[in-house]
C-alpha cells in the first residue's frame, strides 16, 4: 500500500501528518518557531523592565517616580502608574461587582460576630445591611481620617489586630441616636427606637 506523504512548506521535508493540519508545517519547524517566539517575547520584556534600570509602567510604558507611583505598588514591586492603576481597578470592580459585594458581606459578618453578634445592642435589629460598627466613646470619623490610606475599621480588626473593647454593633438609627446622646443627652432622651420583626 502506497503512503501519501505531505510536504512541510518551511523545510520541504516529507512527513506523514502535520501537528497542526492548517499550518502545513512539520513538528521540528513548529518547535523552532515556538522557541524563537519565546526568545523574542523575553527580549521585549527585558527592554520594558531593564534590570537595575528605570522603572516603567507595564501598561502605558511611562517612567515611574514618586509623583505617579503608589507607595504600596512600589513596595510590592508592581510596575504600574497611578492613572493606569485606577483604570485597572475600576474595570475590575465593574466586572466583579457581585463577587466583591459578597466578599464585603462575609467580611462584615465576621467582624460583627467578633463584636458580639449580628444584631443591634440597643433595639435588637438583625438586618445585616442596616448594622454598623459604633465607637462607644465617639471619634469614628477621626479614626478613619488618621488611619492608613484605604484601610477601614473592619479591615483593621481582621488584618491589623485592632482591639474591639471600645466598639459595639448598632443599627443606623441607634448609631445616629447614640451620637446625639454624646453631644446632647436632653434631646436624645426624647427619641426611642423599636425594631419589629416580621
Amino acid at each position: 500500500m502506497k503512503t501519501n506523504y505531505l510536504k512541510c512548506r518551511k523545510c520541504g521535508k516529507r512527513v506523514k501528518k502535520f501537528p497542526k493540519s492548517d499550518w502545513r508545517i512539520c513538528r521540528k519547524c513548529l518547535l523552532e518557531y515556538y522557541a524563537k517566539w519565546r526568545r523574542e517575547k523575553k527580549s521585549v520584556k527585558r527592554n520594558y523592565y531593564p534590570q537595575g534600570g528605570p522603572n516603567i509602567c507595564k501598561v502605558c510604558h511611562i517612567p515611574l517616580n514618586k509623583t505617579n507611583w503608589y507607595p504600596s505598588q512600589r513596595d510590592y514591586g508592581t510596575k504600574i502608574c497611578m492613572n493606569c492603576q485606577s483604570k485597572v481597578a475600576k474595570k475590575y470592580r465593574e466586572l466583579n461587582e457581585k463577587k466583591l459585594q459578597l466578599k464585603r458581606r462575609e467580611q462584615k459578618i465576621k467582624v460583627l460576630n467578633l463584636l458580639g453578634g449580628c444584631f443591634c445592642v440597643n433595639c435588637g435589629c438583625d438586618e445585616i445591611d442596616l448594622l454598623e460598627i459604633n465607637h462607644k466613646s465617639g471619634g469614628g470619623t477621626r479614626e478613619r481620617k488618621n488611619d492608613r490610606k484605604g484601610s477601614t475599621v473592619m479591615s483593621s480588626i481582621l488584618h491589623h489586630g485592632r482591639k474591639t473593647e471600645d466598639l459595639d454593633v448598632r443599627c443606623r438609627l441607634c448609631n445616629a441616636l447614640y451620637s446625639i446622646e454624646l453631644k446632647n443627652p436632653e434631646i436624645a432622651s426624647r427619641f426611642s427606637v423599636k425594631w419589629r420583626k416580621i
